[in-house]
């Protein structure tokens, strides 16, 4: 038994790899992520998006991107200022250590926004399921109980 769930395990590892660069390319064809700064009021100007751009690190190659955004940036040097000259350690850790970044929007952790409708989505969830499960279930017995008694 210890040894399928170790196969098992060993095979759902390069699926999870696979998608999750798919959810990744996905997103990121979706559209340019500075698009939430042009709809702000103070919309900025090419050289302002530019420098915002590298300071994202979305001036880089996708699977690099996808790379730092697995693993984090702590180990390169991150554009802090977006001006090319101020190179610093990167201080994201990686979706795989817990950091799922910050929000576009609100500039807050990400972990943070999740954690405020947690609570709403899984009462949701509950009770969808139960209705679904309750509505299922007297129609398997009211089903049951007319052709096919035969």
């Amino acid at each position: 038994m210890a040894q399928y769930i170790l196969r098992r395990t060993l095979q759902a590892l390069p699926l999870l790899f696979i998608l999750s660069f798919l959810l990744f390319a996905f997103t990121n064809a979706l559209g340019d992520p500075l698009a939430v700064f042009a709809e702000s009021r103070q919309r900025p100007t090419a050289a302002q998006r530019e420098e915002i751009r590298r300071r994202m690190g979305l001036d880089r190659p996708m699977f690099e991107q996808y790379v730092t955004w697995l693993i984090g940036n702590d180990w390169q040097m991150i554009d802090v200022n977006g001006d090319g000259t101020n190179m610093q350690p990167g201080t994201r850790q990686g979706v795989l250590r817990g950091d799922l970044g910050n929000s576009f929007v609100t500039r807050k952790p990400a972990w943070t926004r999740i954690e405020e409708r947690l609570p709403a989505t899984l009462t949701l969830m509950i009770l969808l399921r139960h209705h679904i499960d309750s509505g299922a279930g007297h129609w398997r017995v009211l089903s049951h109980a007319t052709i096919y008694l035969c």
